[in-house]
């Protein structure tokens, strides 16, 4: 059909030629979108308590008028006799139907996962079983039967907010200010994997994790310090390294997609992300390239670089700094590298 944004009450389309975001639907004030799925070529778009609207091109929209009809997220599972729609409240009430159109097959009665004191922050599928993140606890459901998967023990409103299925089939949430990998089709552990031991006490990119996605190598994930800045990060958990990508500013991201060539710009892939009130895109490299040797990636001429504090095993104490180098690659008169340093973590010279 296209790709997707939802924002506020309305749904955009991206034009990949005019390079803009096109309206497509303009829902009622005070009411917001929150989740879009595709089954049998027919676009589902949840809108929470005021229930949902669905399109067979992307273009024309039909809210859905039946019974039972609250959708906060959405699921697909496939069967060989079709596919079946999964639905689900903020209290973790679920439903499914094969025809969610009006005029098609009623909903199923509903079905409980969890607590209706938890709030449901998402749900994904892996090997044909769901998944239910709530605030408080993280659940296993096969259509019949529910499984407490983790009991949180410490409450935010972050918790299991967004989970995202990477290619290796295994599920990735916040939890607290971390990021949690689960394993679904392994032994079932849960294990952090962002910050490692290594990072924690960074004021600039620790803090809340707000959207998580990734490619087929990596994981990208915005954080949100105490200060309210944002930033894109991106990082491997088997490697355990991580890194910024990208400074979004004091703005709230609340989704992130990484799509292949051709989707937002014609030849490269992109990682898509929210930015306040805002979407906006950055191009990452073509295979076979990195950021340095892509043409076609662009960087900040302007700012700071900022790296560990690091003491090159010289002793504790007091001395002078003798001298400081940097060898760098494509610098010129225009754009130029210049070192400073910090006396006793005061303002940099």
């Amino acid at each position: 059909k296209g790709f997707f944004c939802l924002a506020g009450a309305d749904i955009y389309e991206w034009d990949i030629a005019s390079q803009t975001w096109v309206a497509r639907y303009t829902g009622t004030a005070g009411t917001t979108t929150r989740h879009l799925v595709e089954m049998d070529d027919t676009l589902y778009v949840g809108r929470g308590a005021d229930g949902y609207v669905y399109s067979t091109d992307g273009i024309t929209w039909t809210a859905f008028t039946g019974t039972t009809e609250e959708a906060w997220y959405f699921a697909v599972r496939s069967r060989k006799a079709g596919s079946v729609l999964f639905k689900i409240d903020d209290d973790g009430l679920i439903a499914n139907t094969t025809n969610g159109q009006n005029g098609g097959i009623a909903w199923s009665a509903d079905d409980e996962v969890g607590n209706t004191s938890e709030v449901t922050r998402g749900m994904v599928v892996v090997d044909d079983t769901m998944y239910v993140t709530k605030d408080r606890g993280y659940y296993s459901y096969t259509g019949v039967e529910t499984q407490d998967l983790w009991q949180a023990t410490y409450k935010a409103a972050s918790n299991g907010k967004n989970p995202f299925v990477w290619g290796n089939s295994k599920i990735y949430m916040p939890y607290g200010d971390r990021l949690v990998e689960f394993d679904p089709l392994g032994d079932t552990a849960f294990r952090y994997v962002y910050p490692t031991s290594r990072m924690l006490g960074n004021p600039e990119v620790l803090g809340q994790i707000t959207a998580v996605g990734g490619d087929a190598s990596h994981l990208y994930f915005t954080v949100k310090n105490a200060a309210g800045d944002t930033y894109l990060m991106k990082g491997n958990p088997d490697t355990g390294a991580y890194h910024p990508i990208a400074y979004l500013g004091a703005n709230d991201c609340g989704a992130l997609l990484v799509v292949g060539p051709g989707v937002v710009h014609a030849t490269n892939p992109a990682v898509v992300c929210g930015r306040g009130s805002t979407a906006v895109y950055y191009t990452l490299p073509r295979v076979g390239f990195d950021p340095s040797t892509d043409g076609r990636c662009r960087f900040e001429t302007t700012g700071f670089i900022y790296g560990p504090w690091v003491d090159a095993g010289a002793q504790a104490f007091d001395k002078f700094l003798n001298r400081g180098d940097a060898t760098t690659a494509g610098t010129s008169a225009a754009n130029t590298v210049a070192l400073a340093y910090e006396r006793d973590e005061g303002p940099a010279t």
